[in-house]
């Protein structure tokens, strides 16, 4: 028989792995972007890995950096390379949706797929407006990945987001910086807005007002002048704080945590 003491109190300091939410974000506006971005803070997590490895896939140059979780990636000023193959994106929704933003805009065809659990989940939340857009989406039986795209001029659109996703609302952000035109975004935009507030850091703009965001295009981004550093996910702090409440006569100190306003609603 094994006998458990209860804790009389947890104390200390510590870090939580960088939030996969920017990481990708990260990424994806290094890869758009004109010059080297650095980041650092990257999460070593599979949904990253994923993005990481379709960008390389599509002719970006991705370098580890020196210390764990940094990274260079030279941007392509919004041209990509062909694909030799399929485009693996794994588990994460958030690499398929966006990837297929990325690649509206670009010349030529590829094919987007992942695991059994990202076959199952909906894709044409983001495929209707791209095609809207002017690109050619093609979903398989059900609106599911693989996804099939062949990219084109794209142009700015008028659209009602019919759910309130951060995933959708970026995907369409950076279809509307390679269309020429207004993009403009009603309906429900109550999601982390994490694209938002990175994208004047690349050079970016968009405007914000009475529920409705609007962006013209086309635009070129180019890269930050200084590193960029992802925060701690917040999901990864809940549980130290949760067991901090808990436990009395905890002190838990969690540094570098991300606290966008937009996420902070377990706090």
């Amino acid at each position: 028989m094994t006998a458990v003491t209860p804790a009389r109190g947890l104390r200390g300091t510590i870090r939580v792995p960088g939030d996969k939410s920017i990481g990708h974000r990260a990424l994806f506006l290094g890869a758009l972007a004109e010059g080297t971005t650095h980041v650092a803070g990257l999460s070593d997590g599979d949904d990253v890995a994923s993005t990481r490895r379709c960008l390389t896939a599509l002719g970006l140059d991705v370098r580890d950096g020196a210390s764990r979780g940094s990274i260079a990636i030279e941007g392509s000023a919004g041209h990509l390379s062909p694909p030799s193959g399929v485009l693996d994106c794994g588990n994460s929704g958030t690499t398929m949706r966006l990837l297929a933003a990325l690649l509206a805009s670009q010349p030529f065809a590829a094919i987007l797929d992942g695991d059994a659990s990202l076959r199952s989940r909906p894709m044409r939340r983001i495929a209707e407006p791209l095609r809207e857009m002017g690109a050619q989406v093609e979903l398989s039986s059900g609106d599911v990945a693989p996804i099939r795209i062949r990219g084109g001029s794209l142009h700015g659109i008028r659209y009602t987001l019919p759910i309130a996703s951060a995933q959708l609302r970026t995907a369409l952000i950076f279809a509307g910086l390679a269309a020429s035109g207004t993009t403009r975004l009603e309906g429900k935009l109550g999601a982390r807005d994490h694209t938002e507030r990175m994208l004047p850091l690349f050079g970016g703009a968009l405007e914000l007002d009475d529920g409705h965001l609007t962006l013209h295009g086309p635009q070129r981004l180019r890269a930050p002048a200084a590193e960029l550093v992802v925060p701690g996910d917040l999901s990864s702090a809940a549980y130290w704080i949760a067991a901090a409440t808990i436990v009395p006569g905890s002190r838990i100190e969690i540094e570098c945590v991300g606290l966008n306003p937009t996420r902070i609603g377990f706090i």
